[in-house]
């Protein structure tokens, strides 16, 4: 890691930069697989947090593979020190975040909307005190402007996805101030129709990508609240339908579709609850779960 950390803190070739963050990421793999007092003598958690964080924001205007090892060795960090979450965020790495999901890379925009969406879930998966900084960045603004100007890459779409079924989804450790938050982040999501442009994603993709229709059908989950006669009148029973056709035999996909299916026959009219259980009835892979 010091071989990596004396060439992030002086080189300026782009294709050295990147194979220092290489370097970093093989060391802390070999980390993760061993106990603490088994590391490097000379690996100062802080130091690499620090100069990995400035190696990020630093190198926006690069080549694309820069912002990618760059982003990469970052998500490494995370994965070996989840406490490193916490001091990005208040190093005011989410407004970063948001700035270069809009930074116009001369290599590659796709690579920078990437690249802060993989970050933004890192940083947000299983971390309620990042959700404040969340809100005071305004990540959720991201969402819709990533549904439609890459509607047609797999990648951006299941990261923005994900973290969008992180932001809504609520939990059993929020508090009053978080489920208002989460509230406040739906009705944007309901002005902007953003439960449309997820319905109209699953059925493009409906044929492949299990997680993109996993982290789907968890957004639309949280969209149930209000806008249930909407996705109605959008096709949801259908789309939920062809989804389990298509992925039957993934656990995973059945049980959030399945639950899916009950929310809102609890809350549909009694017309609509006929019609969707008669197309239950041709859906072997739902009776099945």
């Amino acid at each position: 890691m010091e071989k990596a950390l004396k060439i992030l803190n002086s080189e300026q070739d782009p294709d050295e930069i990147s194979r220092a963050c290489q370097i970093a990421v093989d060391v802390m793999k070999k980390c993760k697989q061993t106990k603490y007092d088994q590391w490097p003598e000379k690996f100062n958690i802080d130091q690499v947090t620090s100069c990995l964080m400035t190696v990020f924001l630093s190198n926006f205007e690069n080549p694309c593979h820069v912002l990618t090892s760059a982003t990469d060795a970052l998500i490494h960090l995370i994965q070996l020190n989840p406490k490193s979450k916490i001091d990005l965020a208040r190093k005011g790495i989410f407004f970063n975040i948001v700035k270069l999901f809009w930074f116009q890379n001369t290599s590659s925009r796709e690579v920078c909307a990437l690249s802060s969406l993989r970050l933004s879930v890192a940083l947000v998966d299983d971390c309620h005190h990042n959700l404040l900084s969340c809100k005071d960045a305004d990540l959720i603004s991201l969402v819709p402007d990533a549904l439609t100007l890459y509607e047609d890459d797999k990648y951006i779409l299941v990261n923005c996805l994900q973290l969008l079924s992180i932001l809504l989804c609520e939990t059993e450790n929020d508090n009053f101030e978080i489920k208002e938050w989460r509230n406040s982040w739906k009705k944007l999501c309901f002005l902007n129709s953003v439960y449309i442009c997820v319905l109209d994603i699953m059925n493009k993709y409906v044929a492949d990508t299990p997680m993109l229709q996993l982290f789907s059908l968890k957004c639309l989950k949280a969209f149930t609240g209000g806008a249930i006669k909407q996705m109605q009148e959008h096709g949801v029973i259908d789309t939920i339908l062809h989804t389990c056709e298509r992925h039957d035999g993934d656990s995973a996909v059945e049980l959030e579709a399945f639950q899916l299916l009950e929310i809102i026959m609890e809350k549909a009219s009694t017309l609509f609850c006929l019609m969707a259980i008669q197309r239950l009835l041709s859906c072997n892979s739902i009776l099945s779960v």
